[in-house]
């Protein structure tokens, strides 16, 4: 049985359906605990199944009198039926009642978030990685569709790099997949360097001239930046960098002070 709602999209009563716009009752009708394992402004993340958790979106985000959590629903169901991409972290079933954008279910991904990367991970993994995420950015980004909370929470690493939380995902038409990128970039670059602002090296004319590219939007070549930043490095400190903890090492030797 089907039902259509204000934003005219169809949906399931059975809750057993996979990958699903499911509708009950209330929020009761999903059974989740008592409490979150997180709770945020976005959100509340619970435990659901041994393999999905269930993320409950904040009423004034899920209230579907609303046109822009209309929209938001909308968005959602691309999101979930995307097909061919790898390194996205998709909903599986979205449930809603009459009015109401309750949430969603999502796979766990057991991998830390890119802010608490660890010291071991390679460097060259980390580029690598980056550039296959890139890939289902372009499928997003085709649809339209651009996710602004691309923030280091929302990145998870473990050798590969995943994107999750697509509840903050607005339409847009103008250059989404460069915009996405960059942010993406920004937040990797943040947490890859994490203490080592001050660094000279950072602030040269060339790594500079990259970082303009990217942020108006007439370049991509971030694999360049990246290589291009390990090189002065090693150069400065003729130190190898093998290693997330080797980049930060090497940058808090060319600081001043």
């Amino acid at each position: 049985m089907t039902l259509k709602i204000k934003c005219n999209i169809l949906i399931s009563t059975k809750t057993g359906d996979k990958m699903a716009i499911v509708k009950v009752k209330s929020i009761n009708d999903i059974k989740l605990p008592d409490s979150p394992k997180i709770k945020g402004d976005n959100g509340e993340i619970y435990q659901y199944t041994g393999s999905l958790y269930f993320k409950k979106i904040p009423f004034n985000k899920g209230d579907l009198t609303l046109k822009e959590n209309q929209e938001r629903l909308e968005i959602l169901t691309k999101v979930m039926n995307l097909q061919g991409t790898k390194y996205l972290i998709l909903p599986q079933n979205i449930y809603i009642t009459d009015d109401t954008l309750l949430g969603y279910t999502s796979k766990i991904k057991e991998a830390k978030t890119i802010r608490n990367i660890s010291l071991s991970s390679k460097y060259e993994d980390v580029i690598k990685s980056f550039k296959l995420l890139r890939k289902d950015i372009r499928i997003l980004a085709d649809k339209d569709i651009f996710n602004y909370d691309t923030t280091s929470d929302n990145i998870l690493y473990d050798g590969r790099m995943y994107l999750i939380d697509f509840d903050n995902s607005i339409y847009c038409n103008d250059r989404v997949y460069l915009r996405t990128l960059h942010n993406i970039f920004e937040t990797i670059y943040l947490c890859l360097v994490k203490d080592g602002f001050g660094s000279p090296l950072l602030m040269e004319r060339d790594l500079e001239k990259l970082e303009q590219e990217f942020k108006s939007f007439r370049s991509t070549n971030y694999d360049l930046y990246f290589e291009l930043l390990r090189w002065k490095l090693e150069t400065y400190t003729r130190k190898r960098i093998k290693t997330v903890g080797d980049l930060r090492m090497c940058l808090s030797l060319t600081k001043r002070g």
